[in-house]
């Protein structure tokens, strides 16, 4: 499994199971920005952090960071 694939979507795929969620929310008309931390079974902690650009209300860029603190 692509470790490049977010902890959510990882989830879905693989139905491992886990814990966690947003914790930062930015939000205004040029954009999002939220980071979302997320804690595996295994012990393996991750959080991403993710800013998104609108351009008259449609995504016009997405960066997204991750990192993986492997047990």
């Amino acid at each position: 499994m692509s470790r490049i694939r977010s902890a959510v979507g990882f989830s879905l795929v693989s139905g491992e199971t886990v814990t966690g969620g947003r914790q930062h929310r930015v939000k205004d008309d040029t954009g999002v920005a939220y980071t979302q931390a997320c804690h595996y079974a295994d012990g393996t902690n991750v959080l991403c952090a993710t800013v998104i650009a609108l351009d008259g209300g449609v995504i016009s860029s997405q960066t997204v960071l991750e990192t993986w603190d492997e047990a």
